[in-house]
């Protein structure tokens, strides 16, 4: 059993059974806020204070794999979607973005006036997005 975490700026993978860390993840400027993984995948995605979203590789070295650069303020939601290809961000810059995991491009981009993100879910089975905010209120997006 393996057990992601984040201290700081840094992503802490650590083997609960051997009870050791076995690697570390540094590459964020700031804080990271969430983090993200996909199922059945070695992809792990750290969103921070520094207003990006690093992919990393657990197979492969420390360095990120991609950067999701583009929103204007911290980014507090990540999410893979059902399928691994799209990453969908959610901000306090009141914006919600998709993007092509493979590329890293942003694909979409949605903008509600004060609604400061702070948790974005894929709906299984299905195209929508659900996110909370600071103005607790649900919505939900098709992607």
């Amino acid at each position: 059993v393996i057990v992601l975490f984040f201290f700081g700026q840094a992503v802490v993978v650590y083997e609960w059974r051997a009870g050791k860390r076995c690697k570390s993840f540094q590459g964020h400027s700031r804080e990271i806020t969430k983090l993200c993984c996909f199922k059945g995948s070695s992809l792990i995605f750290s969103a921070s204070r520094d207003k990006t979203v690093l992919m990393w590789d657990l197979g492969r070295d420390t360095e990120p794999v991609q950067e999701f650069c583009g929103h204007e303020l911290v980014v507090n939601g990540v999410v893979v979607s059902p399928d691994g290809s799209k990453l969908c961000t959610g901000s306090r810059d009141n914006s919600m973005r998709l993007w092509d995991i493979e590329s890293g491009e942003c694909l979409q981009k949605h903008t509600i006036s004060r609604n400061l993100v702070t948790h974005v879910c894929w709906v299984p089975g299905s195209t929508s997005i659900v996110q909370t905010s600071e103005d607790k209120t649900i919505r939900s997006e098709v992607s």
